[in-house]
């Protein structure tokens, strides 16, 4: 994580203050955090007496921040067939969910893994006025299960853009909405899939910050007049500019979302049930691909505008990982599975690539 991102570095600052007072000419690392120590005195948690800032507010700063997440909205895990000693039931919380993972791993029928062994979600309680708890019973089964989401990505409002001949990169706000409408039974060692399920749970929606590339027509023009090629190229480049940026924002890949869709103006709304991205773009009427990466958290900690910012340096950068890359036909290291984005894909994501950083 970057420790210089002023989302994380507020929090700090409030946890220095309340440790000593902080002086005028005192740096945080080498930041000169003047304007930040004012912001936080105009919200009323800090105080300048003298040439010092000294902690104002009654609460303990750090038990509001969380060293996981960034939020401390979490999910109890409780296994229904704990018992002690003379065999009486008892309330056994085995682990703790945050609400961003919650309803991808602990929804009903998943199987749960605690410390290598498996424990199938018995029941889901998240309603407003209870409290937020995964009821679950261990069971003795060779599979665990991968949840099936469908997403969209709407934009709100756009802050910055940057034309290129072959591309147009924006950064803005994004509303993205996504639900959790299936699950897979993959089996332990030969990960096959043995079967699959339906899941109930209501559309989760996040406004956040995102950074997205449009590909021009001209330039999709000039690499393939297949439209099904081009999205497995895109799909691809996708793929590889999600798992290279943390290189360049150090954060946790799970801090950022990606999404390949379009621009078209729409009112956001549900989800497509388990429409892919690649089916919705095969038969839209009009053939605007864009790559969305936004944060992964609501409001944002700062990501999306770091990848703007970066998004010439990203683009070659992936262009050479696909150039060093061994594969033939694309791999997990580089453009994901061949079996999920196609035998062309990483021809098709190298010429696409060459020409968004001509």
């Amino acid at each position: 994580m970057n420790p210089d991102n002023p989302f994380i570095l507020v929090n700090h600052l409030k946890c220095a203050a309340f440790e000593l007072p902080i002086a005028d000419d005192e740096k945080f690392g080498e930041l000169d955090v003047r304007k930040l120590l004012a912001a936080l005195e105009d919200e009323g948690v800090l105080h300048h007496a003298g040439s010092r800032w000294h902690w104002a507010a009654e609460t303990y700063p750090a038990d509001h921040i969380s060293l996981r997440t960034v939020t401390s909205d979490n999910f109890l895990v409780i296994d229904t067939a704990a018992r002690d000693e003379k065999q009486t039931k008892r309330r056994q919380i085995i682990a703790e969910v945050d609400w961003g993972s919650a309803f991808a791993t602990v929804y009903p029928k998943a199987v749960y893994l605690v410390e290598s062994e498996p424990y199938e979600v018995q029941e889901l309680h998240f309603r407003e006025d209870e409290e937020k708890v995964a009821y679950v019973k261990r069971v003795q089964v060779d599979y665990f299960t991968d949840a099936i989401s469908a997403k969209g990505v709407w934009i709100l409002q756009r802050f910055a853009d940057q034309g290129r001949p072959a591309y147009l990169a924006e950064q803005g706000e994004v509303l993205v909405a996504e639900k959790v409408v299936g699950f897979k039974k993959i089996k332990m060692g030969t990960l096959e899939n043995v079967g699959s399920g339906e899941v109930e749970l209501p559309q989760q929606e996040m406004q956040t910050t995102a950074a997205w590339l449009t590909v021009a027509p001209e330039t999709l023009a000039r690499v393939s007049p297949s439209r099904e090629e081009l999205i497995d190229g895109l799909r691809a480049v996708t793929y590889l500019l999600h798992h290279l940026a943390p290189i360049f924002l150090l954060c946790d890949i799970r801090d950022l979302g990606s999404w390949l869709g379009d621009t078209t103006p729409t009112e956001p709304g549900a989800v497509a049930t388990r429409e892919s991205a690649k089916r919705r773009l095969m038969s839209a009427e009009r053939f605007n691909p864009t790559i969305y990466l936004y944060d992964s958290h609501a409001g944002g900690i700062g990501l999306a505008e770091r990848v703007f910012e970066v998004l010439p340096q990203l683009l070659e950068r992936g262009l050479a990982t696909l150039d060093a890359c061994a594969c033939k036909v694309g791999c997990p290291s580089c453009v994901g599975p061949v079996n999920e984005v196609g035998r062309k894909a990483k021809a098709t994501a190298q010429a696409l690539l060459r020409l968004l950083t001509a």
